[in-house]
C-alpha cells in the first residue's frame, strides 16, 4: 500500500476568520481526530495533489512540525465555484483501532463472457470495510474467470483477506458482464426461428 509523506505546520489560528486567513496564505487548513487529541494544521495543496485526486487508497505520513503520525484521508471539501481544496479532514490511526474506509474493486482473470463477446460492467467501484490499520488493504480483489454471459459477481464472491470485515451487504452485485445488442438479436431470431419450426410440425397433417 502506497503512503504519501505530507509536511504539515500547526494552526495558531482558528474559527472561520483562522481559515479564512490560512486561505490567503494559499494553504489548505486541516484537522485531524481519531487519537487522544485533536490537531489543527495546515498543509501545501501541492503536497496532497496526489491524495486527493485519485481513485486509489492511501495512508498518509503527516509530519506535524516534527512529530510523525500515521492517517488515513477521510474528507474534503471543494469551493462551490473554484474547486480549489477548502478544507480536509484526516483521521489518526491508532494501532488498536479500527477504521472504516472505502477502497477500490480490482479484478483478476478474464470472465468467459467476455470471451463470448460480453462487456464487463462494473457496478461497484469501491468497497466499504473495517480493519485495524495493519490489516488495511488498498483494494479487494474479484476473481471473474467463471462469469459468464448474463451473470453477475457479487459481494460475497470477492476475496477477503483475513482481519478485514466488509460492510457491504454480501448479495451485492459488484460486476455484471453483460450480452451485446448483436447477441441479444441474434438469440430473438434464433428463438422465434425454433418456435416457428415446432408450430410447423404440430400444424403438419399426419401420412397417409
Amino acid at each position: 500500500m502506497e503512503t504519501i509523506k505530507i509536511n504539515a505546520k500547526l494552526r495558531d489560528s482558528f474559527g472561520t476568520s483562522g481559515a479564512k486567513k490560512v486561505r490567503n496564505n494559499k494553504l489548505i487548513p486541516c484537522v485531524m481526530y481519531g487519537g487522544d487529541d485533536i490537531y489543527k494544521f495546515t498543509v501545501k495543496p501541492l503536497d496532497v495533489r496526489d491524495l486527493v485526486y485519485t481513485h486509489q487508497f492511501k495512508t498518509v505520513e503527516l509530519n506535524l512540525d516534527g512529530k510523525m503520525t500515521k492517517a488515513i484521508l477521510k474528507d474534503v471539501q471543494f469551493h462551490p465555484i473554484s474547486d480549489n481544496i477548502i478544507h480536509l479532514d484526516f483521521q489518526e490511526l491508532v494501532s488498536d483501532k479500527k477504521v472504516k474506509v472505502s477502497v477500490p474493486v480490482s479484478f483478476t482473470g478474464i470472465a468467459p463472457g467476455i470471451k463470448d463477446g460480453g462487456t464487463k460492467v462494473a457496478l461497484l467501484r469501491k468497497i466499504a470495510i473495517k480493519a485495524t490499520p495493519d490489516k488495511l488493504v488498498d483494494t479487494i480483489v474479484g476473481d471473474m474467470s467463471k462469469v459468464k454471459l448474463g451473470e453477475s459477481l457479487a459481494v460475497k464472491d470477492l476475496v477477503i483477506p483475513e482481519g478485514i470485515e466488509v460492510l457491504e451487504n454480501e448479495n451485492t452485485p459488484v460486476l455484471f458482464i453483460e450480452t451485446p445488442r448483436s447477441l441479444k438479436s441474434l438469440e430473438s431470431e434464433l428463438e422465434l426461428e425454433e418456435g416457428a419450426e415446432g408450430e410447423a410440425t404440430e400444424e403438419a397433417p399426419a401420412a397417409e
